[in-house]
């Protein structure tokens, strides 16, 4: 009996951690090109199922600039080069119109002292139809752009300049967030400067169906100019949400005593919106935390999840999970402590949070090689599959086992699964639910038949 009793006990401390904390499944991994070296810019899901990456060769060269098209396990669907015969331009994000032509916009190199907003027009086979700059005399720098129910687009970034070229507003003072409405045509539409006394940089901007803008970023400014919100530190975020004629109906700042930011990542869903933020601490955590905070309708910004560690993490993005959840992804150079629970690898790694629908750590995974993973971005591509892709440097080392054999920087890949969704949640969730019915995704039979090995077709049809 005594020796029954010793069996079960053994068989119990080493089973039951397994199912306790093996939480999450590592899949499947791909370095996508690594005879090249390539900055990542801009990662987007496709309309048609899977996603569009936009990169730009590490070292500049007239024609280096790719999109390429990815079914839902990036296995490459179609590869579009294309050159710029004028100024330099450095791409930072894209948008595929409705005619299936290529909107890209991205910092034009004008001389020294002075950088305009690019705009360049490609049609479906790469071929350039129209390239246009928007700017003054400073430094003009775009960061997004964005499409309108109308069709119009808002191309979103910073700006120093002054009343000169296209822009018809003074500086706020330093730099501002800069607004430039164009037409598919590349017509000037409209523009505005929204700033205070100091600097002010723009993240990210969405604008609703009853034409407000919500614009979000940093900001080093006092009460002054268009900001009517106090300091909290060195360095907050600023919100701020105007009507469809640009008059403000809301702001709201958030941060603390030290150095923080809104990272580029926000998420709605019906009356709650929650922004990603990296704050500096100055009693407590690491040197910059993750910290989600809400902004609710009477301007404040309430904590409701301060993700600590021990060194130095920048938020990437959130999805929402199908029994409710969030999944966080962020660059960390944090070792295990807090609430990261494992080891650095190396440099800068990947960090994955899972929490529950009230921010509770499920579990968390760190991701990285030797040297530096940065600019990560999640989505899912099945009810609890998700792909992470990323910038790698590193060699086959860590847990990342793809071979990097001429030390190249370039993109990442990583397939997950979250098994803390249990079987009767995939089961019951994989014909459809109000968070996840909507994405476009793989089949069972075709996640089954990737990890074992077996060539996959084409995927992304509903079932």
């Amino acid at each position: 009996m005594a020796r029954m009793k010793s069996l079960l006990l053994i068989c119990f401390w080493c089973i039951v951690p397994g199912l306790l904390f093996s939480q999450v499944r590592l899949d499947w991994q791909k370095r996508i090109h690594p005879e090249r070296s390539e900055n990542l810019r801009s990662v987007q899901k496709d309309p048609a199922g899977g996603f569009v990456v936009l990169s730009t060769k590490a070292k500049y060269q007239p024609d280096s600039s790719f999109i390429r098209w990815y079914n839902p396990l990036f296995e490459e669907r179609r590869e579009l080069k294309f050159r710029i015969d004028h100024n330099r331009f450095e791409p930072s994000d894209f948008l595929i119109l409705s005619s299936g032509d290529i909107a890209v916009t991205g910092s034009v190199q004008v001389s020294a002292s002075n950088v305009d907003f690019g705009w360049l027009l490609l049609d479906t086979k790469g071929s350039q139809k129209q390239f246009l700059s928007f700017g003054g005399n400073g430094i003009d720098s775009p960061r997004e752009i964005v499409q309108a129910d109308d069709g119009s687009l808002f191309i979103a970034g910073r700006s120093n300049s002054g009343i000169s070229g296209v822009k018809k507003e003074v500086s706020r003072g330093g730099s501002d967030y800069w607004v430039v409405q164009i037409n598919e045509r590349g017509e000037l539409l409209d523009q505005k400067t929204l700033g205070g006394n100091h600097d002010e940089y723009l993240t990210n901007m969405v604008v609703n169906k009853d034409g407000s803008r919500l614009i979000w970023g940093n900001s080093q400014s006092i009460k002054s100019g268009d900001k009517e919100t106090d300091p909290r530190g060195q360095d907050d975020g600023w919100i701020i949400q105007t009507d469809s004629l640009w008059q403000s109906v809301h702001q709201a700042s958030t941060g603390g005593a030290g150095n923080d930011a809104i990272s580029s990542s926000m998420y709605k869903k019906k009356d709650q919106t929650v922004f990603l933020c990296r704050e500096g601490q100055v009693d407590s955590g690491g040197e910059f935390d993750i910290v989600l905070r809400g902004y609710e309708a009477d301007d404040t910004t309430p904590v409701l999840k301060h993700l600590k560690a021990n060194a130095n993490d920048s938020p990437g993005n959130m999805i929402r999970t199908c029994d409710g959840g969030y999944v966080i992804c962020a660059a960390s150079a944090s070792g295990r402590g807090g609430d990261k629970s494992e080891a650095s690898y190396g440099g800068s790694d990947i960090w994955i949070i899972r929490m529950d629908k009230d921010f509770n750590i499920i579990w968390d995974k760190t991701i990285g090689g030797t040297v530096t993973e940065t600019f990560p971005s999640l989505f899912r591509i099945g009810q609890r599959e998700y792909v992470v892709v990323f910038s790698s440097q590193s060699l086959r080392s860590g847990n990342l086992d793809q071979e990097n054999p001429m030390n190249n920087i370039g993109l990442y890949v990583i397939g997950l699964t979250d098994e803390s969704i249990p079987d009767h949640w995939f089961n019951r969730l994989w014909k459809g639910c109000n968070i996840c019915g909507s994405i476009k995704r793989i089949s069972k039979e075709d996640v089954i038949r990737f990890r074992v090995g077996v060539e996959v077709p084409v995927a992304g049809s509903e079932e």
